[in-house]
């Protein structure tokens, strides 16, 4: 059984191993990298693996330089000895972050879920030795909590790896045809956290896994 902790909550070793583990070369976002510059972007494996390293050292930085980011979340394991965190998650307004900002200049006026309170998901990440559906469906569960907390009515997702589309639309997800980052072919989709049966899901999923949700401090 998972649980979840903010990133800003774990000590500082902690924190910066997990990041570590997460960015490693031979973890899921290495891979994920990996493909998207050489299949979708056409680069040769050299040019690929080059990327590759660029990518991580980058994303891996914009974590270690802000690990009291408070809507940067972990999901773990607690073991006798303490908790233990394996992936990780951030849920936050879809203008707070770069890609937000490129993708919200790009939507056009009149798309559905345009003039709604948007946000955006990013640095999905679970450990290889932890990835599996009830890990996934963990963090599932948190975005969509930390996305309804702060307000948002649509959440965006983008990934390098096109193969999460049917993963994601077993959430409720839908990936609209036209939704792009300009300059870049990553995969973009769309969340209605408000929609009945999503949160439907969200509530039955949680309830599964034993997710129990504090009630509101007074």
């Amino acid at each position: 059984m998972y649980t979840e902790m903010p990133l800003s909550r774990l000590p500082r070793a902690t924190a910066l191993r997990l990041i570590d583990q997460l960015f490693a070369p031979d973890q899921r976002f290495a891979r994920c990298f990996h493909r998207y510059w050489r299949d979708t972007m056409g680069m040769s494996d050299a040019a690929a693996a080059r990327a590759t390293r660029d990518e991580l050292a980058t994303s891996a930085a914009a974590l270690r330089a802000d690990l009291v980011d408070p809507f940067a979340h972990t999901i773990g394991v607690a073991h006798d000895i303490g908790y233990e965190p394996v992936g990780l998650y951030a849920v936050r307004a879809l203008a707070a972050h770069p890609v937000g900002r490129r993708l919200d200049a790009a939507i056009p006026a009149g798309t559905p879920g345009a003039g709604a309170r948007r946000g955006i998901v990013h640095a999905v990440a679970i450990r290889d030795d932890h990835a599996g559906l009830t890990a996934l469906r963990t963090a599932f569960v948190g975005i969509a909590r930390k996305a309804a907390e702060q307000d948002v009515d649509v959440l965006y997702f983008y990934s390098s790896d096109h193969r999460l589309a049917g993963v994601y639309r077993h959430f409720g997800m839908d990936f609209p045809e036209g939704l792009a980052l300009p300059g870049s072919r990553h995969l973009v989709g769309r969340y209605d956290v408000r929609r009945a049966d999503n949160r439907e899901r969200v509530a039955f999923t949680a309830e599964q896994l034993g997710l129990v949700e504090l009630p509101a401090a007074a």
